[in-house]
């Protein structure tokens, strides 16, 4: 007797690798480090965030970014409020904690042909908020449970 188990439909086989919803989404930057590309072996930029997609689904993605690639990293600094800043020196703390927007499509990669999020970021409107201190300010907590119990599910 042999294990059982529900296949996978057609559906699912084509949405295999999509965590996200591709469309707009929000973004908070968590980290940015200097990474060496193991394709190319260039310098890359490295950006860890955490993404609410545009059916508020979060998680966290990663960026790379080579020097080259100029245009993505000023469409980032752009996004999160800071386009004065592209003086091709990306300073790798100032950033941390700032939020912006970007689209989220899903991408083939032509060597492996699996699936890779593709993020294009979106310049941030003149009044928008940037900072995750201005955006907490919109935040409310859930009221608190009936119970009032520390169980933690």
């Amino acid at each position: 007797m042999g294990f059982k188990y529900e296949t996978m439909t057609p559906e699912e086989k084509e949405n295999r690798g999509k965590f996200f919803n591709e469309g707009l989404a929000d973004f908070e930057i968590l980290s940015t480090t200097q990474g060496v590309s193991r394709r190319s072996g260039n310098d890359m930029l490295v950006v860890e965030m955490r993404i609410w997609d545009c059916k508020d689904k979060s998680g966290k993605a990663t960026d790379f970014m080579t020097a080259k690639m100029k245009w993505k990293i000023n469409d980032l600094l752009e996004s999160i409020g800071h386009g004065d800043d592209v003086d091709g020196d990306f300073d790798l703390y100032k950033y941390v904690g700032k939020c912006g927007k970007a689209m989220l499509v899903y991408k083939k990669d032509k060597e492996t042909d699996k699936l890779f999020l593709n993020i294009n970021y979106v310049p941030a409107a003149p009044d928008a908020a940037t900072d995750t201190e201005k955006l907490s300010g919109d935040f409310q907590a859930p009221p608190a449970d009936e119970f009032s119990d520390d169980i933690p599910w």
